[in-house]
């Protein structure tokens, strides 16, 4: 698996009216193209959900960890599912 870019990443309307996500270093990460005057706010909301996306991966990470040594007596997986469908989201975030 390859690593993504660290976060944290940050978005930005600039001034061709599309939104840009960008790294850490100022890199660009992504601009998103289907920007018209029906979708504005659409896009902002996709532009911040992407943002977010190394805290989120992060978050996902602490909390089943979390939720794994809690209940380390029992079955994660079978007894809270939102534990196996954390475990999914991780693994497609990291291609596997």
């Amino acid at each position: 698996m390859n690593s993504h870019t660290p976060g944290p990443w940050r978005c930005e309307l600039v001034t061709s009216g599309q939104w840009e996500v960008f790294g850490p270093t100022q890199a660009m990460i992504c601009r998103l193209a289907k920007w018209t005057a029906t979708t504005r706010s659409v896009d902002a909301a996709d532009a911040r959900l992407i943002a977010a996306a190394p805290e989120l991966l992060d978050a996902c990470r602490r909390l089943l960890k979390f939720n794994e040594e809690l209940c380390a007596d029992v079955n994660v997986s079978t007894h809270y599912p939102s534990a196996e469908f954390a475990r999914k989201v991780i693994a497609k975030a990291e291609g596997r």
